[in-house]
């Protein structure tokens, strides 16, 4: 296994921006006020990967919003949002085809019942890096760096590479006579802490074995365990900062999780998805439904990971 190439690889990819966040447009807000708020329209056709696209009828005939609101004097960010027919403690399975999306690193329970939602703030969108080890002797994924609290094996390659970050509110639920919902949460501004008092995860999608680099099979999401540290918290001055800059974005997204929350899904978000939203809105396009699920309908993605793996490079000729 060639580890100097892949670095190499991984270096190119941020510099030619496979792994580059979109461009947005810059915002004229006055940076020094740190005083504002952006409303964020929602739609169910905001998931990912493997993740179940929770798109049931009374969503489908409802609607939903949410907002961010923060003010750096009061030092506080507020999380809210209001829904009009959020399925009240439905149960959901990963279904047979494409199975419960677990991984050596990341474990998900196969079904959720009479559970709760949560929402998530994601930001810092592919604008941060950490690094990820890899077995020198074999090319496979060990961990993330803050998944290895006494260090990496000795025989194990450092790789730095882009993630994103996410963070969590508590759990809420819509009322069960008319499934509306209208939740607020506040959280400090300098250092957003989640329910479990963390700092949320650290996400990306990552060759899980070297000897396979461009082989969209041996790729795949990792979200780091168990919390991260209070020190790698949202400052909400650093996600303005990316935001006005034009290069992240910010994202609210809604999981359904179960209650309680299982030890190891702590500071992690069960891939069961409602409603969502982003700004800038054309950040990324919406997930496209299969036909069947087109008007309504829960289904699971087929997850495609080939849109992170590069272009296999043309060998290098001979001298």
């Amino acid at each position: 296994m060639d580890a100097g190439k892949f670095v190499r690889t991984c270096v190119a990819l941020v510099v030619f921006g496979v792994w580059s966040p979109t461009a947005f447009a810059d915002d004229d807000d006055d940076d020094d006020e740190r005083k504002g708020k952006i409303k964020i329209p929602f739609i169910i056709d905001r998931q990912a990967g493997a993740e179940i696209a929770v798109r049931e009828p009374s969503m489908c005939e409802g609607k939903a919003s949410g907002k961010i609101k923060w003010d750096k004097e009061d030092g506080e960010v507020e999380i809210s949002a209001k829904f009009k027919g959020l399925p009240y403690r439905p149960t959901y399975c990963y279904d047979d085809f494409n199975g419960n999306p677990s991984t050596p690193w990341n474990e998900y329970p196969d079904c959720v019942e009479d559970g709760k939602w949560q929402i998530w703030l994601m930001a810092h969108i592919m604008t941060k890096t950490n690094v990820f080890y890899y077995d020198a002797d074999t090319g496979e994924l060990i961990a993330n760096e803050f998944d290895l609290p006494n260090g990496p094996p000795e025989n194990a390659i450092p790789v730095e590479l882009p993630v994103s970050q996410l963070m969590c509110t508590d759990f809420f639920e819509s009322k069960p006579h008319n499934l509306k919902a209208k939740v607020k949460f506040t959280f400090d501004y300098h250092q957003m802490l989640d329910p479990v008092n963390s700092g949320g995860v650290y996400a990306t999608a990552l060759p899980t074995d070297l000897d396979h680099f461009y082989d969209p099979d041996f790729w795949g999401p990792y979200y780091t365990e168990g919390g991260l540290p209070q020190e790698e918290a949202f400052n909400m001055d650093n996600v303005l900062d990316e935001f006005e800059a034009g290069t992240s974005g910010m994202i609210l997204s809604t999981s359904y999780e179960p209650f309680p929350k299982p030890e190891y899904l702590h500071a992690r978000d069960n891939l069961m998805i409602g409603w969502g939203g982003q700004v800038p809105e054309d950040a990324f396009p919406p997930v496209i439904p299969p036909p069947e699920y087109e008007e309504c309908g829960t289904y699971q993605l087929v997850p495609d990971w080939s849109v992170f793996v590069p272009p296999e490079p043309e060998p290098e000729p001979e001298p």
